[in-house]
């Protein structure tokens, strides 16, 4: 495993070493999650709306998709109801 760092009892070493292992696991896990959520983002009916909002600054691919699948299509929703001026 990891070798790069050296301790002076096998325990630690095993330890230090799983530590580094699990770490991996969970960044090759981050990473397909990514690569799914990319490519979810470039399929119907996702794409022309995730496409849209990262035009914004600060709006990646992951919020994107996120703001989508929550709220759906922002053109097809209707305007509020404005309360000003007050009645």
């Amino acid at each position: 495993m990891a070798r790069g760092a050296a301790f002076e009892f096998e325990a630690q070493q095993i330890t230090f070493d799983t530590y580094v292992h699990a770490v991996a696991l969970v960044n090759a896990r981050i990473e397909a999650l990514e690569r799914a959520i990319r490519e979810t983002a470039e399929q119907e009916p996702w794409r022309a709306l995730v496409a849209r909002l990262r035009c914004l600054r600060g709006i990646n691919t992951l919020t994107a998709l996120a703001v989508v699948t929550e709220i759906g299509d922002l053109a097809a929703s209707k305007a509020p109801r404005s309360s000003w001026p007050p009645r």
